[in-house]
């Protein structure tokens, strides 16, 4: 996903204005790639979640309790949604 189109996607989900300003400019990957904070990405997932190309929510349950979520947000959690990025 190009910058602008992740722009106006984050813009539609009510993406906060630090998340907003930081994800300028970058394109999906390297937002996903760069990001430190876990709980974004996890904000994304979910509200992105079931739709076609993201996690379903049966999936993001799946995986967040696999991977123990409560020791990652704020760490960076970019393998749990890796293969919807790429």
């Amino acid at each position: 996903m190009n910058p602008t189109h992740l722009a106006s996607l984050l813009e539609t989900l009510g993406a906060c204005e630090e998340a907003l300003d930081w994800a300028k400019g970058k394109s999906l990957h390297e937002v996903w790639t760069s990001c430190k904070r876990g709980d974004w990405l996890m904000w994304l997932c979910f509200k992105m979640q079931d739709k076609v190309g993201w996690p379903t929510t049966t999936n993001m349950n799946s995986d967040s309790n696999e991977i123990g979520l409560h020791e990652t947000v704020g760490h960076g959690i970019a393998g749990l949604c890796d293969e919807y990025v790429y």
